[in-house]
């Protein structure tokens, strides 16, 4: 029975089972037309779908979440950046476009919520505050703070263009 065959293919990759599919439709199609059955491939399997989406997506456990965060080296600047970054990413999903345009001045920390835009749809965006995001922010402002800190990109993504001065030449970053 061509259904059982199908069936016993569960838990093949969603690619190798709609390949198979193609293959066995091909095989009785010539069955059928060499007369050795009554009916064809396209009779039997008259649409193959593409199952990719099928199962759900993966996901980092907390734990792996908490290892990934327990190996950035927040003792230097671009460890204290990656770590709200990857927060970010693991606590509220957010896309990596829409992290590194996040400023300072989108955060309410009365109450509590990152208001911004999405970049890829424009859509307004109200995330809460959790205390997994509101910590790392709170380093890292303390880190980041200048006079103008409503101004500052929360986690700059370009290095920055300025001349740095040192005791034997002066050189631009």
């Amino acid at each position: 029975n061509v259904y059982d065959f199908i069936e016993s293919l569960e838990g093949y990759a969603p690619k190798t089972l709609q390949g198979h599919k193609v293959i066995l439709r091909m095989i009785l199609d010539w069955l059928h037309e060499e007369g050795y059955i009554h009916f064809s491939g396209w009779d039997a399997l008259p649409v193959i779908h593409d199952e990719t989406r099928r199962k759900l997506m993966s996901y980092y456990s907390k734990e792996e979440i908490g290892q990934i965060l327990s190996s950035i080296d927040t003792d230097s600047r671009s460890g204290k950046f990656a770590y709200c970054a990857v927060c970010f990413f693991a606590y509220l999903g957010m896309r990596a476009g829409d992290v590194i345009r996040l400023r300072f001045s989108d955060i309410d920390w009365n109450r509590g919520s990152i208001r911004f835009s999405q970049h890829k749809t424009g859509n307004p965006q109200i995330l809460p505050l959790m205390d997994e995001i509101r910590y790392p922010l709170t380093i890292l402002k303390m880190h980041v703070i200048r006079a103008a800190i409503q101004n500052i990109s929360l986690l700059p993504c370009v290095r920055p263009i300025r001349p740095m001065q040192t005791e034997e030449s002066s050189t631009t970053l």
